[in-house]
Formats: C-alpha cells, structure tokens, sequence
C-alpha cells in the first residue's frame, strides 16, 4: 500500500492507494476468452471531520486479454457516509467508461456493458451492506468470540442436471463436456475445491452435503447451510436454472422450465482458532473484527497491522 495522510478543510484523514493484478472470468461472447487479467489501481480514503467518518473507494481497471480491452478504462466511486437521523449509512457509487482509443462500431456497446456491470456491482455492494448489518443485529446477544482470530466464509456451488426437460429426476452433471462439474460440488469458478475430502468424483458425487474440510486449525462455527448471498431469484429450495452451467448470473433464474442444469450454493464459516494467520483455499485472509458499524469495519482494514490478501500484488 502507498499510504498518505490527509489534512484540509472537509477533515483529516488516511489515503491508501494499491494496484492490483488479477484473473477474472469473462461473461460468453463473440471473441472474448473465457478469462482475463485484470489490473485495477484502488484509492481508499477516510476522512474523519466533526466527529464522523466517510469512505471513499475510487478504482480504474484496464482488461489485457479481452478485444480493445487496452483501449478503455471502467472507473468507478463509491463513497459511503453515515446516513443522517438513522443508524444506518448512505451508500453512493459513480462510474464511467473512459476510452483512450477510439473502439469504432463497438465503442457504444463496451461502454453499455461497463455501465450493465457497474449496476450490478452496486447493487451486490448493497446486498452484501444490508446482510452485514443484519449478521451484526442477530448477534448482539451472542457470546462475543475472540476479534483477533481470522474468519471466513466458504461457498460451495452444488450442480445437478437431468436427461430431458421433462424429467423430475436430477442427477449429478454427466456429460462429457461437464469436466470438473462432473464432481457436483465445485468452488466458485465451477472446479474442484481445493479443501475437497472426497478421493473421487464418484465419492463426491453422491455426497449430499459438501464433501469439504478445513486445514488443521479451522474451526466450523456453523453447519452447513443453503446459502441466502446470491442476489439472483431462486427457488423455495434454493435452486437456479439455466439451460447450461454459466458462472454468469444473468444466465440464471428461479424457473425450470424448458431448462436442464440447476445449481444452488452453499456456506459454511471458520475460524482460525490456533491464532495463527493461514491461507485460506481462496487465497485470502479474511479477519472478523466485532463491530457494529460497517463504515467502523472499512476504517479498522486500514489500520497498521490489519491483514493483507495474498492474491494482491503491488
């Protein structure tokens, strides 16, 4: 991090600026590959002035491996301050398209796209913003545990097909072309899960919980469970369906007719209850720290000390 501390009329404050480089996969379409690396330089500011605090998060990404993808920036702001007369915060987010070269014809639909996914980004955002000040409600009369140990959240995606649009029958994936599917329950991008006990895909296959365990020194804090995080429209058991297994989710939806693949994902927390900080099978450390206030949560990320990801690189 390239940190900076701030100081003017509006406050004082902490600036934190990093670049990032990642892969991240690419929605079907004519020409583009499956995945793409991606370099994003994020600014994080906090300002603190009359007794409270904003947040501001600035990012411009640049795509190497997609058509024109050096041609164009996705920027995008997102500030987030408490909300005035509640207990809640207000949550505002800006983003643009900015075009270094002309892309020609297709210039107006790389800059539709950008603006598709930067709504659905602020609306995940907001999600993910309500769940955790419902989380932090529901456990107020809980027994705090220990804010040092590092938690985490495992999400596990159970795939089921059937023969014909007609059956009531699902079975785990079993064409060919399936690949990884075939094991039913996958990580996140559709492979198999690296905390994975099964030996087999036979094995997990015919598991009817996610056949995944943690290192020595994860602790599960819950059973696991159908997991509520996907925005999209389910069913009453949790279902999705798609004519095949997309990792999009604009390719998914609460109806089955006509339709072969379903999916629906699972979740299950850790704690690192030995207290040591250890790589997580997504790469990432994750530290739970007992807060009741998200915009306290983004402020205590950005202190000396707090934990870093290993999957980012300056």
């Amino acid at each position: 991090w390239t940190v900076e501390e701030s100081h003017g009329d509006q406050g004082s404050g902490l600036i934190k600026a990093r670049e990032v480089t990642m892969k991240v996969p690419v929605p079907p379409a004519p020409l583009a590959p499956r995945q793409t690396r991606l370099t994003t330089t994020f600014c994080i500011s906090v300002i603190k002035s009359d007794g409270e605090i904003s947040v501001t998060i600035q990012a411009s990404s640049v795509s190497h491996d997609i058509p024109f993808g050096d041609r164009f920036l996705v920027q995008e702001r997102t500030e987030l301050s408490a909300a005035k007369d509640t207990s809640g915060i207000k949550v505002r987010k800006h983003g643009r398209c900015v075009f270094l070269k002309s892309c020609g014809l297709l210039q107006s639909r790389i800059q539709a796209g950008a603006a598709s996914n930067l709504t659905k980004s602020g609306e995940h955002l907001a999600t993910l913003l309500q769940r955790r000040a419902r989380a932090e409600r529901m456990q107020v009369d809980r027994t705090p545990r220990t804010p040092a140990h590092a938690t985490f959240t495992v999400h596990v995606w159970e795939l089921q097909r059937r023969t014909t649009i007609w059956s009531s029958a699902w079975h785990p994936p079993f064409l060919p072309h399936d690949g990884r599917k075939r094991w039913r329950w996958v990580d996140t991008t559709y492979q198999r899960h690296p905390w994975t006990t099964a030996t087999c895909r036979e094995e997990s296959s015919k598991s009817s919980l996610p056949p995944v365990e943690p290192q020595q020194g994860w602790t599960p804090l819950v059973e696991w469970t159908v997991s509520p995080d996907s925005a999209m429209d389910c069913d009453a058991e949790g279902w999705q369906y798609a004519i095949d297994f997309y990792r999009d989710d604009q390719f998914w939806g609460n109806d089955k007719t006509g339709l072969h693949c379903r999916r629906r994902l699972w979740s299950r927390s850790f704690e690192d209850t030995m207290g040591g900080l250890r790589v997580t099978p997504n790469d990432a450390l994750l530290v739970s720290r007992t807060v009741s206030d998200p915009l306290q949560a983004l402020v205590a990320a950005m202190e000396p000390g707090s934990c870093d990801t290993c999957v980012w690189r300056k």
